[in-house]
């Protein structure tokens, strides 16, 4: 069964853990609009895509024996010099890249040769390589609307935030909607909401091929608010600003957190006929825990793999 998970950040590295114990083959569409820290660095100086998101992915689906490898990938610079502060799984990334660039689907190439180094169960793919930025539209508490640009300050703001797109308008790589639009099961979330989650679809394509696929969707909602993009966020906020946003996406199953399944069922409505899977899903540190995520999703799995719209 082909699964294909797409977000970006934590959020990811954590279903992508849960579902590699439910498939073989499991293929990461990563966010490509973050814009800070080691891999704005890179981003910027290189023009390349961010590689810190799609590197945890690629950690994330990793061959657990590979041990040594995975730690040097995860293997962070301290220190005040020019190596401070950046991964060396980015830097690794950065240099395949380079190694492939004068070929097409250099960016491809570049991940599935560090997948190939790390022993990677699957693929790990960004939702595109065309270099943008994440824009928002927020709300004040005043009344004013106003933007927001770049994945760092929208993760930042204390505004209310009503949309999100990117800038310029990109469309999603080739290769990326094949993956979709061939799948069995698509995960969306959890993760950063606007930034990570909602991000990953605002790439031209996107939208279009989860619809088109005949793929069962599932969205893992997070458990708790997000201070600053998501601040106060309850589940029922996170339901309604994805329906808000892409009323086009047939979702078939919400995956929650039990304290939220009746919330959220009442935010469906009676007449609902989308699926709600709750089970105690975090773990000690309040993320989602990947194991008690995986038999959520093995429930989803079961009972909608051939669902179809």
């Amino acid at each position: 069964m082909k699964v294909v998970a797409l977000g970006g950040g934590h959020g990811l590295s954590r279903t992508l853990q849960a579902v590699r114990t439910l498939s073989n083959d499991v293929v990461a569409v990563v966010s490509t609009a973050d814009d800070g820290g080691s891999s704005g660095r890179l981003r910027e100086e290189f023009a390349v895509p961010p590689p810190g998101d799609l590197r945890m992915a690629l950690l994330a689906l990793a061959d657990s024996s590979r041990v040594n490898e995975r730690y040097v990938w995860a293997h962070r610079f301290a220190g005040s010099g020019g190596l401070a502060g950046h991964n060396l799984g980015n830097l690794m990334l950065t240099a395949l890249w380079q190694q492939f660039e004068s070929e097409p689907d250099a960016i491809v190439k570049g991940l599935d040769a560090a997948g190939q180094m790390l022993g990677v169960s699957g693929r790990v793919l960004p939702v595109t390589s065309t270099p943008h930025h994440l824009v928002a539209g927020v709300n004040h508490a005043n009344g004013a609307a106003s933007t927001v640009v770049g994945q760092s300050a929208v993760t930042a703001t204390n505004h209310r935030i009503t949309h999100v797109h990117v800038d310029p308008q990109v469309h999603a790589d080739t290769e990326t909607l094949k993956a979709i639009q061939t799948a069995d099961l698509i995960v969306l979330g959890p993760g950063s909401w606007f930034t990570s989650v909602l991000a990953v679809l605002c790439a031209d394509g996107v939208c279009e091929a989860i619809n088109e696929s005949a793929a069962a969707v599932a969205v893992v909602m997070n458990l708790r608010a997000q201070p600053g993009e998501a601040d106060g966020f309850q589940a029922s906020d996170y339901l309604a600003s994805f329906k808000a946003l892409h009323p086009d996406i047939g979702v078939d199953a919400w995956v929650v957190d039990s304290s939220a399944a009746d919330e959220v069922r009442a935010a469906l409505g009676p007449d609902s006929a989308t699926a709600v899977y709750s089970d105690n899903l975090a773990d000690a540190s309040g993320a989602h825990d990947p194991q008690r995520l995986a038999v959520a999703l093995a429930s989803v799995k079961n009972s909608l793999a051939q669902t179809s719209h």
